[in-house]
């Protein structure tokens, strides 16, 4: 059968010698050109091109010629000339380029195509790692590509083209946006010969490890001999609507998966092996990406992702970021001080699509994060859309850039909490919701501080803390900001969009916020006469309880926006300490409602910037004692009570909130029978012994306060 398809080729290949050319190249000089880009150049619509075996670096491009360009392997049928007839892009571009005009007869065969980086297309990006392929319809056939990278389709990016697919092993390709294998664009279609089939597998990015269908081409029938997988899920073969949702179109036929999925909780160190199961401590998996190929996602038993503690990065364990999210499955490391995520400013670490829901990331650092090498896509470190119930706990980023570190758009429960926030460029946490139906989130127990403009970018808002929006057509996104400081983050003014920056905290478009026990202090606005460390704008409502606004640039608080604003906003103050006092709240044209209730107070809280604990209080703070009082018979709203064990402050329109039983610094919440002002309470550990409450913490029944300690400490235990 062999002989009978090589004496076709044979045949084929001289009938086109009648009015074609087979042009040769070789690397010793004795063929007719020794550069590949050379042969297509002389060559003629019709001509084979024959290379021999070496290594080529080049960046082919086909230039518009109907053309076969083939190693031995049309010839001779042996797999070795594919092995040994390499065209390597060197990491200076797409190792082939086939674009605007080449036709069915345009045939690429028997190569390894391998370190292509791409070519830059829309969105100041990179396309098409191995292979791009734009307005054109041609055939790939017998090729190994392998190890290439892009923004977008790795191995192959296909943009309005009919191609032809058959016999390719598409492998270990990556793209930081979609298409890890194969990224097919708008408008065009891919054919899979069902016969001489394709293998695909273990390809990388955030969005469609393997392939990424655009919204617009039609559905897709794909042939495989080797998947990664064989029932994949959105993880490996994404296909989604003009709003990112999935779309059920694409349809598999799969003989063989190069990965079995384990339901169980896998184990990884940078010192591991992704040979090894991972489903012990002592057996652990080499990397994050292939774990979360590996792992099954079990929505009755969710599973998890547990590192080992270590740097995963690029350079030190072959690490791949961004890492795409699972729904039911969390990642989770040994502390957030010792396991570290290290994007090395290459790219941000995660992102989490459409639908994706019920997952936990914990005890992690992520830093060195860059998310600014194209116009979309510029986050920081951490993406997450139109997800359902994320935790983030014990989380650190640090050293980012982009336009937020944190950015969850559209989701509903995200919870952030005792995590940090530190030295990133562009805004601390980015937090928002324009759909119709109701969402809400929560940060608790958290710093964002020493956010900075990119003065490169030109960012808008580079270095806001925290930034919450919603809708300009009503309130579809509720939270609460608890235990939380906020302190010297910087923001760029910018005079395209007026003046008003707010440097600290942002909440604008309808949007309901209580902020409780927040530490507000020392940000600044750079350049705006009108600069504010907190902005209320667009119909929101800012609810403001137990919390201490001091040492910022220009203004504490201000509502509105140099420009106007189409809906009037609103704050509600009480028991706080502002610097300056109501006097020095901005409202801008009188447009928006300050309702300046009872307790507030404007004193310095006496921070000692130089301490351990910069923005803790010191024992003759006046922000101590002095926030909400607790509940007394027929006193009104709000005050604070315990209930089963609970704080629960009643608010002033008489809704409840649970205030954890700690404070930021982890020691008691409250202390000598009321609660103090700011992230932070006062322990004094010498005098105040009687009064204090304690949450009900289930999984611990020993508590030891304050903690740290220097000189006295408190055990208090339960017995069951």
């Amino acid at each position: 059968m062999k002989t009978h398809i090589f004496i076709l080729i044979i045949l084929t290949i001289l009938s086109h010698t009648i009015l074609a050319t087979i042009i040769t190249v070789k690397q010793d000089g004795t063929g007719n050109f020794e550069i590949i880009q050379e042969a297509i150049n002389s060559s003629e619509n019709g001509d084979t091109i024959l290379v021999y075996p070496g290594i080529y670096y080049e960046n082919v491009l086909f230039n518009s010629k109907k053309i076969t360009l083939a190693s031995l392997y049309l010839t001779t049928q042996e797999n070795s000339y594919i092995h040994n007839t390499i065209i390597d892009g060197n990491q200076n571009g797409s190792c082939v380029r086939i674009i605007q005009g080449e036709d069915e007869t345009t045939v690429l065969c028997g190569f390894t195509l391998q370190n292509g980086s791409g070519t830059w297309g829309s969105y100041n990006s990179l396309y098409g790692g191995g292979i791009y392929i734009v307005a054109t319809n041609p055939q790939i056939k017998n090729c190994y590509i392998t190890n290439n990278s892009a923004w977008a389709g790795g191995g192959i990016l296909i943009w309005q083209s009919n191609t032809f697919l058959a016999g390719n092993h598409i492998t270990y390709n990556y793209a930081r946006k979609a298409g890890g294998g194969i990224h097919f664009m708008e408008e065009g279609f891919i054919e899979f010969d069902s016969i001489y089939r394709n293998n695909i597998y273990l390809n990388h990015a955030p969005y469609g490890a393997d392939i990424k269908k655009g919204s617009l081409s039609p559905a897709l029938d794909i042939f495989v001999d080797t998947f990664t997988v064989f029932n994949p899920d959105y993880h490996f073969s994404a296909s989604n609507d003009n709003m990112g949702f999935p779309v059920d179109d694409i349809n598999f036929d799969i003989e063989h998966a190069k990965i079995d999925p384990v339901d169980a909780n896998l184990y990884v160190s940078p010192y591991g092996d992704d040979a090894n199961n991972g489903l012990t401590p002592e057996e652990p998996l080499k990397t994050i990406w292939y774990a979360y190929k590996k792992i099954y996602p079990d929505s009755t038993n969710p599973n998890s992702i547990n590192l080992l503690s270590g740097t995963y990065s690029r350079s030190s364990n072959a690490e791949l970021f961004p890492i795409s999210a699972r729904s039911y499955v969390s990642l989770i490391g040994d502390s957030s001080n010792n396991t570290i995520l290290d994007a090395e400013l290459n790219s941000y670490h995660l992102r989490s699509n459409n639908l994706t829901r019920n997952y936990l990331l914990s005890n992690l650092s992520f830093i060195n994060g860059y998310g600014l090498q194209q116009i979309t896509d510029q986050h920081g470190s951490v993406f997450l859309n139109y997800n359902k119930n994320v935790c983030f706990q014990n989380i650190s980023i640090t050293n980012c850039t982009g336009g937020s570190a944190l950015t969850s758009g559209h989701s509903d429960s995200t919870l952030i909490f005792n995590s940090k926030i530190s030295n990133n460029y562009g805004a601390g946490i980015s937090i928002g919701n324009s759909e119709s139906t109701k969402k809400w989130f929560s940060i608790k127990n958290t710093i964002v501080e020493k956010t900075g403009p990119s003065y490169s970018t030109n960012m808008l808002e580079g270095g806001l803390g925290i930034s919450v929006a919603s809708s300009y057509f009503g309130n579809y996104f509720d939270g609460e900001i608890i235990n939380t400081q906020i302190n010297e983050n910087k923001v760029k003014f910018d005079p395209i969009w007026g003046n008003g920056f707010s440097a600290a905290l942002k909440v604008s478009r309808h949007v309901n916020v209580d902020l409780v026990n927040a530490t507000i202090g020392n940000n600044v606005v750079e350049d705006d006469y009108a600069g504010a460390a907190v902005r209320v704008d667009e119909g929101s409502v800012l609810n403001i309880y137990n919390s201490i606004f001091y040492g910022d640039s220009l203004y504490e608080l201000s509502l509105g926006f140099s420009t106007g604003s189409d809906f009037p906003a609103t704050a509600n103050i009480s028991y706080s300490d502002l610097d300056g006092g109501e006097p020095e709240i901005q409202n801008w044209y009188n447009q928006h409602t300050i309702n300046f209730l009872e307790g507030n107070i404007n004193q310095d809280p006496g921070w000692d910037t130089t301490s351990a604990i910069p923005y803790a209080l010191p024992w003759n703070s006046p922000c101590i004692d002095a926030g909400v009082p607790m509940y007394e018979p027929g006193m009104p709203f709000p005050y604070i009570k315990i209930e089963s064990e609970k704080i629960l402050l009643y608010k002033i329109d008489g809704d409840t909130l649970q205030i954890p039983s700690t404070d930021l610094a982890g020691n008691l919440r409250i202390v000598n029978g009321r609660i103090d002002m700011g992230a932070y309470e006062y322990q004094d550990t010498g005098t105040r012994i009687k009064n204090f409450y304690l949450q009900n913490i289930q999984e611990s029944k020993i508590h030891i306060f304050p903690n740290p300690f220097q000189h006295n400490a408190f055990i208090t235990f339960r017995l069951a």
